[in-house]
């Protein structure tokens, strides 16, 4: 399973007057919901090195209600990588106690990825083989955005990164083009900016590659540069020098 991604993108374009930031609340899970479970809980994951730590919740969305599970590492950061945080819709007829373990293999291989040096950040994505994940094939990749602040999710200190559900050919778009093109379609349609932090493995895609065929992005030419940059006061210079004749 091809895993860890590269920079493709790591911007998001401001939209016009149409486009509102929807009222999100996270209501933590200490009411009364029929569970065997008590949440939030720690799952040691590869002992010594990495944990995750599993919240119960509702995300409140326009007029809906959305029940949510969100899984937050901890480990990652010792290598440098940021911490993720992934947030899951709960399917129709999935009880609390039903959070998919699949995820938990899902961050082992990131750690191994992150103990190579191999590192992710806003704009990267993760794009997996045609089995897909999580016993869906339509589940093809992650993408990594800005983590929004849950209300009642314990998220410490350290730097955090959030995880969305790619499907189908989003995850293609993400890792050829760019995942700020997949980014904006899904603000689009949940006019919610930049995009819905939550994953909902049953939604439709917002993007194909076949109707991005004919795509300004696919025509632009590739070339090589060589590039040098620096930050000073929260702004980064970047500097292109001529391609080598």
């Amino acid at each position: 399973m091809n895993l860890w991604g590269r920079v493709i993108g790591t911007s998001v374009g401001v939209f016009g007057g149409w486009f509102n930031r929807a009222k999100t609340k996270v209501v933590p899970t200490q009411r009364a919901v029929p569970s065997t479970v008590r949440f939030p809980l720690s799952v040691e994951v590869i002992p010594g090195k990495l944990k995750v730590k599993v919240f119960l919740h509702d995300v409140l969305y326009e007029n809906a209600t959305i029940p949510c599970w969100t899984y937050l590492t901890d480990g990652l950061f010792a290598h440098k990588q940021k911490e993720i945080i992934f947030t899951l819709r709960r399917g129709v007829g999935q009880r609390p106690e039903d959070y998919p373990r699949d995820f938990f293999r899902l961050f082992s291989d990131f750690f191994r990825f992150a103990e190579k040096g191999q590192l992710v950040d806003v704009g990267n994505s993760t794009l997996f083989n045609e089995e897909g994940f999580y016993g869906r094939k339509d589940f093809r990749g992650i993408g990594y955005v800005e983590p929004e602040s849950f209300p009642g999710l314990e998220t410490g200190d350290s730097p955090l990164l959030a995880g969305i559900s790619l499907k189908n050919d989003e995850a293609l778009i993400a890792w050829e083009l760019a995942l700020t093109r997949v980014v904006a379609l899904l603000g689009m349609r949940y006019r919610y900016y930049p995009c819905p932090t939550w994953s909902d493995l049953d939604r439709q895609p917002v993007a194909s590659l076949a109707a991005m065929g004919n795509s300004i992005l696919k025509k632009v030419a590739r070339v090589g540069v060589r590039a040098s940059f620096y930050h000073e006061r929260d702004h980064l210079f970047l500097r292109l020098f001529p391609p080598a004749s």
